[in-house]
């Protein structure tokens, strides 16, 4: 007869730094910052020491609510403390200081980042990454180590350069990324082209100027003479690349607004996609089609 165990009465179940790190994690995400403070405070009444991730996961919470001060603060304590950041932390920071506007800062951080990616550091990339970590020290007091960019790294801030109206970053970014795939530092995989192609299409359709309004506009760049070359790249993908029908949606309204609503353009377009992924599309992809009498009514 097998007697089931008991527990001990006087045993009891000591939470530890991962289940106080947890509950940090959890209450970060929420947003709720009564419930950051309660679980800070449990944290710091166990007396335990913070470790990588639990720093890391403060950083994140006063990241994704801008507060650049507390960001500083912990950015400052995870390196006292021994720890790296790694590429999660430098994104983080780089995102926020993106996000608020502060684009200088972000460049300078991923200008360390880029040359980190390159296998042999020309003296002339060695001072731009000297300059870049002047100037975070001496604007913002901040240290960020040399990492190699990331699937993150790219594709968010080409997203984030692309929404902004950035057209130069942004297609350095992109061409960053297409360079560190060829290059073998990361395996090529269509999940990383795919969103950095639709960000940048994305970026056309919100700032791309008619060929009659280019000249002058403060968002040199979005315009028809770059779409057609950036959109040819995009029909060389390899050939299980599937764009979602929204992506082919965004191509099209793209030429649409940089050709100051050329229906010939459009209808071309439309036409070499078909040949490239096959059509047979419905919803609105079939009422354009249907409207550029580039298809059929079945």
């Amino acid at each position: 007869m097998v007697t089931e165990l008991e527990p001990d009465a006087t045993d009891t179940l000591v939470p530890d730094i991962v289940t106080y790190t947890t509950l940090l994690n959890i209450a970060g995400r929420t947003k709720h910052e009564p419930s950051v403070r309660k679980a800070n405070a449990l944290l710091r009444s166990s007396g335990l020491k913070p470790n990588r991730i639990t720093l890391l996961s403060l950083m994140n919470y006063h990241c994704r609510k801008g507060d650049l001060a507390d960001v500083r603060i912990l950015w400052y304590q995870i390196q006292q403390s021994g720890f790296e950041p790694g590429i999660e932390g430098i994104n983080s920071l780089l995102f926020t200081y993106n996000r608020l506007g502060r684009r200088d800062v972000a460049n300078a951080i991923y200008t360390i980042l880029r040359y980190a990616a390159t296998q042999d550091m020309e003296p002339e990339h060695r001072e731009q990454t000297q300059l870049a970590i002047d100037y975070l020290q001496a604007t913002e007091g901040i240290y960020v180590p040399s990492e190699r960019p990331n699937k993150i790294t790219y594709i968010g801030l080409v997203q984030s350069y692309a929404y902004h109206g950035y057209f130069v970053d942004a297609i350095q970014t992109f061409i960053d990324m297409v360079q560190a795939l060829s290059a073998g530092s990361e395996k090529q995989s269509i999940t990383w082209l795919m969103p950095a192609y639709r960000a940048i299409f994305c970026g056309f359709v919100r700032h791309g100027q008619a060929p009659n309004m280019s000249e002058g506009s403060s968002e040199r760049g979005w315009t028809l003479d770059t779409l057609h070359p950036f959109f040819n790249d995009f029909l060389d993908l390899p050939g299980e690349a599937l764009p979602s029908a929204r992506m082919l949606y965004w191509i099209l309204s793209a030429f649409d607004k940089c050709s100051g609503n050329d229906t010939e353009v459009v209808a071309d377009v439309y036409v070499r996609l078909v040949r490239r992924f096959g059509g047979g599309w419905g919803g609105r992809l079939k009422a354009l089609g249907l409207r550029l009498s580039v298809i059929e009514e079945e």
